[in-house]
């Protein structure tokens, strides 16, 4: 597991770490940011709803999180719901 320390760091510098650790993580990979600023949980647990990641955070001491992100096992589909049906019939243009 790979460990973000974010000490000290106030949003959105978690976030944007996440962001650049992302681009090269494997499927199935987990991360843990640890963080002392209440904001990050909140901003960071947002963020991995959007990206369909799991985030599981933990006050381990009085002011200090971890908070632990996996990625999916299999990545998502790029494709909008709606256009992974097949589509059949004429396609009329306007």
């Amino acid at each position: 597991m790979r460990e973000i320390d974010c000490l000290g760091e106030i949003c959105p510098i978690p976030v944007m770490r996440l962001q650049n650790f992302l681009k090269e993580a494997m499927p199935g990979q987990e991360v843990m940011i640890v963080t002392d600023h209440s904001c990050v949980p909140r901003s960071v647990g947002e963020f991995c709803r959007k990206k369909g990641l799991v985030c599981r955070p933990e006050e381990v001491i009085s002011g200090v999180w971890e908070l632990y992100i996996s990625l999916p096992e299999k990545a998502p589909s790029q494709e909008p719901a709606g256009l992974q049906q097949k589509v059949s019939g004429p396609i009329s243009e306007k």
